[in-house]
């Protein structure tokens, strides 16, 4: 593979960009953070030339995954970075002749919207502190996320963390392979994005019908018909993800299958927690 022509590596069926190196850099320079040092750390230690403009997609995607296992608020916006060309890549490979989805003035907003959101370095470092993306912690996330499916009759339960660009998905029940393989999806096609700007639930009964998801790639290419979350939040106070539902079908969402997701949300968060605070221990033992 040649190295990055951004303006050519768009999916049109999906109406998708893979990220460039400039783009890369750019995010993880995004909160003021110092970048320079892991870049080339994580290039040295793939044996790659440190400059941008040689690297391949593949090669990026290699160098964002590997400042992502460095951990901090660096290492989430990484890991943003590796799951928006882990789906250009996922998509990519199934060559499809998809139509385009029509152009549509309110999805191009809100995705303008997302994709220039100003990071908050303060909830990023709550995320961190809280290591969601801990392999320890998978099989209870995916225990809630499949509790939050039965208990609403969904198809699909998911727990995501919301990052910058992408939200990265920590436990599911039925969700689609080349998701799990990408680690979550774009943040611009996220229905749990709308929750870390209002802090409350949210419900799309009929995503085909709704003005900001009718065109979302999710709904027009991938089967997504309802959805319906509830916010992750901190005693600090920041929304750090979501518990959430998708079905097939359109359908409504009652009181009851909202509050099953906030007892299951409520469990996320204490679980996170009880982490933090054992490892606070350790630290304080080992000091």
């Amino acid at each position: 593979m040649s190295t990055i022509a951004a303006e050519q590596l768009r999916l049109r069926s999906h109406d998708y960009r893979a990220p460039s190196a400039a783009d890369v850099r750019r995010l993880l320079a995004a909160t003021g953070d110092e970048v320079d040092s892991p870049w080339r750390a994580a290039c040295e230690q793939l044996e790659l030339d440190d400059s941008p403009d040689t690297l391949t997609l593949a090669d990026l995607e290699r160098v964002a995954t590997t400042v992502g296992r460095g951990g901090g608020v660096v290492g989430l916006l990484a890991r943003s970075t590796a799951i928006r060309i882990a789906t250009y890549r996922e998509l990519a490979a199934r060559a499809e002749q998809a139509a385009a989805p029509p152009w549509d003035w309110a999805r191009r907003a809100l995705d303008e919207l997302l994709r220039t959101r100003v990071p908050s370095r303060r909830r990023l470092q709550e995320i961190a502190d809280l290591d969601p993306f801990s392999p320890e912690i998978r099989p209870d996330l995916d225990q809630v996320a499949a509790r939050a499916a039965q208990r609403t009759g969904a198809a699909t339960g998911a727990v995501n963390i919301l990052l910058e660009g992408a939200q990265g998905t920590v436990g599911q029940h039925g969700m689609p392979q080349w998701i799990l393989r990408a680690g979550g999806t774009p943040a611009e096609w996220s229905f749990c994005s709308t929750i870390r700007r209002t802090r409350e639930p949210h419900v799309v009964p009929d995503a085909h019908a709704d003005v900001l998801h009718r065109v979302n790639p999710l709904v027009f290419h991938e089967g997504t018909a309802s959805y319906a979350g509830v916010p992750l939040v901190t005693p600090r106070g920041e929304v750090v993800g979501t518990c959430c539902v998708v079905d097939t079908q359109a359908r409504e969402f009652t009181d009851a299958d909202l509050a099953a997701l906030a007892e299951e949300a409520a469990t996320v968060v204490e679980t996170l927690e009880e982490r933090r605070s054992a490892r606070a221990r350790r630290g304080e033992l080992s000091g």
